[in-house]
């Protein structure tokens, strides 16, 4: 097997083993990842065709628009990085993997700490303040979101007075927030959020598959991907398929922030998206009014039940394509009876969990597999995604 010198010191040293495929040139991450489905489904003894290689990155380094970083140290000396099995942290302000954008202001991080007094949380001990920094960046706008993640407010003066001081130092640093995590437990987040910037968004622009500039609006508690190059190439191949059949109805599950159903708009009549978290759907009917689309519906509400909801696609009728983006565990058998109940025309699976994909597509009858892409979202590592586009078999056999 042959191994590549790898560009992260961090690795190197010893000190993060994250990356756990880093040692191999790209080309053989990229065949291992292709041969590690290939040997899943047919396991599973799923007929499919070919595995295709939908995107690979130009750069397999400083591809991540997102950086979750573990605070710890003290104030005159702050770490931040990941915390290790053992609740150590481990110092990783230049992670290779993130953005250029990221990697530019972590010292400035560091130093931000210092000099707003930030007192940083020991994991062990449970005393200080700051527990982690979140940093997102739109890789086209460069406009940047720092989210501050506290044990309390007991600090909130100061990091008002830091959020201040970041924007002044960088214009891009668009949106600040002061986050209020207070449990002792391996949960990055906490429920409670403030915005302390003017803006409340950062904005994101992709291009569509007829090469449109699309404009997405990020809120603080929204997902999105890590990868915003294979993201665009991800959403541009599904509404590439959708475009296939005008004029159908589009049910678009997990749907986030929309970005799937947006691309598709133009040719999809209608859609209709469902997303449990409140933030993703806002920013989703924020990211269609500001493209001037009117014929995509967002909702709050479960995925697991939106057989109740399909009605308000439009029209009047069952969806004729369903898309589904599922977390890693997948859609599981509810959801998927509800679907084989429905019977649509096609189904487009995204997954970033290969086991749990492959357990859904044994459960989803009626439907042939006809393409499966790997879009890899996660260079050095051994995670990908996968868009699978199955139809229904009678169709598949006319054509």
């Amino acid at each position: 097997m042959s191994t590549l010198s790898t560009q992260c010191n961090y690795f190197n040293l010893g000190q993060c083993k994250s990356c756990t495929r880093i040692e191999l040139a790209y080309h053989l991450q990229l065949e291992k990842k292709i041969s590690t489905l290939e040997a899943a489904l047919v396991a599973a003894k799923l007929i499919h065709p070919q595995i295709a290689l939908g995107f690979q990155a130009q750069n397999p380094f400083n591809y991540r628009n997102r950086a979750k970083f573990v605070v710890a140290g003290t104030i005159e000396q702050p770490l931040i990085g990941m915390a290790d099995n053992a609740q150590n942290v481990i110092d990783l302000p230049l992670c290779p993997l993130h953005a250029t954008e990221i990697v530019s202001l972590a010292p400035i991080l560091k130093e931000t700490i210092s000099k707003y007094k930030l007192t940083p949380y020991d994991i062990k001990t449970r005393q200080g303040e700051l527990k982690a920094i979140i940093v997102r960046v739109g890789s086209e706008t460069q406009e940047i979101m720092v989210r501050f993640i506290l044990r309390s407010r007991s600090l909130e003066k100061r990091v008002r007075n830091a959020a201040s001081y970041l924007q002044e130092l960088n214009s891009n640093i668009k949106v600040v927030t002061l986050n209020i995590q207070p449990k002792p437990a391996a949960i990055l987040e906490g429920e409670e959020e403030e915005i302390l910037t003017a803006a409340t968004q950062i904005h994101e622009t992709l291009r569509g598959f007829d090469n449109r500039k699309i404009h997405f609006g990020i809120s603080p508690k929204s997902f999105s991907q890590v990868s915003s190059k294979c993201a665009e190439s991800l959403y541009r191949r599904a509404a590439e398929e959708i475009a296939k059949t005008p004029g159908i109805s589009l049910l678009d599950l997990f749907c986030g922030t929309g970005c799937f159903s947006i691309f598709a708009a133009h040719s999809a009549e209608n859609s209709l998206g469902i997303e449990l978290s409140e933030s993703s759907i806002n920013d989703a009917i924020y990211s269609a009014n500001l493209n001037g689309i009117s014929n995509c519906n967002y909702i709050v509400g479960d995925a697991s039940a939106f057989g109740k909801s399909i009605e308000r696609i439009g029209g009047n009728k069952s969806p004729d394509i369903i898309l589904v983006n599922p977390p890693r565990r997948g859609l599981g058998e509810s959801i998927c009876r509800e679907i084989n109940a429905i019977n649509p025309q096609k189904i487009i699976y995204s997954s970033c969990n290969h086991e749990t994909l492959i357990a859904d597509l044994k459960l989803l009858s009626g439907h042939e597999i006809k393409s499966v892409e790997i879009f890899d979202m996660f260079p050095q590592t051994e995670h990908f995604e996968t868009l699978v586009v199955a139809e229904k078999i009678s169709l598949s056999a006319n054509n």
